[in-house]
C-alpha cells in the first residue's frame, strides 16, 4: 500500500455521521487531540498513521477484527516492505497508535458503540520477525567502566555527558538539554525542567522544549546532584554565549551525533549494547545497588510509578 499523508481537516467527533470513516476520524483526531500532546509523541505518531492506508475508508463503527487482519495483511505484503526499513521487527507502535485512536473516539463519542476490534492473534501478526535476545538492559559495573574509559580515549566530552547522564539518571533528550543556567553548584542542584526534540526529518533542526516525559511544560524538578557529577561539571569550561552545557561548537547536539559516538566505544570494547537509553538503566540499577533506596531512586528518576523505578533498577 502507498504510505498515507497526515489528513487535515474534518467535522468535529461530536457530529458523527453514519459514512463516519477512518479518514474522518484521523483527521478530527489530529485536530483536536494532538495539541494537548508532547511534540515527541506526536512525531511518533506521525509515523504510524503513515500506515493506516488500508483502513482509511472503513467505516469507524463497523471495524471488526477482519479489517486488521486484513490491514496486517497490506503491511505485511511484498509491496509494502519496500516501503519500510529493513531493520524493522514489529508494527507494534503502529497498533498502540490506532489503539490511542480509537479510545480517544469511544471516550469522546457518548453514542459509540465500537469496540476495540484487536484480537489475541494479532499480537502476532504485528511480530515481523522475533527481536534478537540481546545482552542485559544494563551495564555491569565492570562494562561500564571499560566502556567509559574508551569514550574518554574517543570523546572525551561525550564522555563527561555520559558520565551526567548515568550518575542522575537523565534520558538522553534530557541531559542533551541541560543549561548552566539551570544548575546551582554551590547547593548541588539541577532545575530539570527541559528536554531536547529531534524530529529526524530533513531539514529539521533539533529544539530545546519546555517539560520532560514525565514534567509537564511550566513545571520543574529540582535533583540533587551526585558527587561524581559535580566534579565532572565542575572541570568543564563554559563556552561564552552558549547556555548548553553539552554542544558541537555552540550547536545544539542531534541524536545521530550522540547514539553515533556511544555505539562506536561499544563496538570497539566489544559490548552488544547499542542504545543511549541504557545508561538511564544502568544509572538505576547501580543506584539502587549502593543505597537500597527505591523512594530516593523513584525521584531521581522522576517516575511518577514506584512500578517504574523497580523495572529500571535491574536487580
Amino acid at each position: 500500500p502507498q504510505m498515507a499523508p497526515p489528513l487535515t481537516g474534518s467535522p468535529p467527533v461530536p457530529n458523527v455521521t453514519p459514512h463516519y470513516r477512518v479518514r474522518d476520524l484521523l483527521a478530527d483526531w489530529q485536530k483536536e487531540h494532538w495539541p494537548n500532546l508532547k511534540k515527541n509523541t506526536v512525531i511518533q505518531y506521525k509515523k504510524a498513521i503513515n500506515f493506516f492506508m488500508p483502513l482509511l475508508d472503513e467505516e469507524v463503527e463497523n471495524l471488526t477484527a477482519k479489517h486488521i487482519d486484513y490491514w496486517f495483511t497490506c503491511l505485511r505484503s511484498e509491496s509494502a516492505q519496500k516501503q519500510y526499513r529493513a531493520t524493522r521487527t514489529s508494527f507494534e507502535k503502529e497498533v498502540e497508535t490506532l489503539t490511542s485512536m480509537l479510545n480517544w473516539y469511544i471516550e469522546n463519542n457518548d453514542d459509540a458503540r465500537l469496540a476495540l476490534p484487536f484480537k489475541p492473534r494479532h499480537k502476532d501478526k504485528a511480530i515481523l520477525r522475533p527481536k534478537k535476545q540481546g545482552a542485559d538492559p544494563f551495564m555491569k559495573e565492570e562494562e561500564y567502566r571499560l566502556w567509559l574509559r574508551t569514550m574518554g580515549s574517543l570523546f572525551p566530552m561525550m564522555q563527561k555527558m555520559a558520565i551526567v547522564q548515568e550518575r542522575q539518571l537523565f534520558r538522553v533528550s534530557e541531559v542533551a538539554a541541560i543549561k548552566w543556567s539551570n544548575f546551582n553548584l554551590p547547593e548541588r542542584t539541577y532545575r530539570l525542567c527541559e528536554h531536547a526534540i529531534w524530529t529526524r526529518e530533513k531539514g529539521m533542526r533539533p529544539e530545546i522544549d519546555p517539560g520532560t516525559k514525565t514534567i509537564e511544560a511550566g513545571d520543574a524538578v529540582i535533583l540533587h546532584l551526585r558527587a561524581e557529577t559535580v566534579e565532572v561539571l565542575r572541570s568543564i569550561e563554559r563556552l561564552p554565549g552558549c547556555d548548553l552545557i553539552f554542544h558541537n561548537n555552540g550547536k545544539q547536539l542531534t541524536y545521530r551525533y550522540i547514539q553515533h559516538r556511544y555505539n562506536s566505544a561499544f563496538k570497539l570494547v566489544g559490548l552488544p549494547y547499542r542504545s543511549t537509553h541504557i545508561l538511564r538503566h544502568t544509572g538505576a540499577t547501580q543506584f539502587l545497588e549502593e543505597t537500597g533506596d527505591e523512594l530516593a531512586l523513584q525521584v531521581m528518576g522522576t517516575w511518577k510509578d514506584p512500578k517504574m523505578a523497580r523495572h529500571y533498577a535491574k536487580i
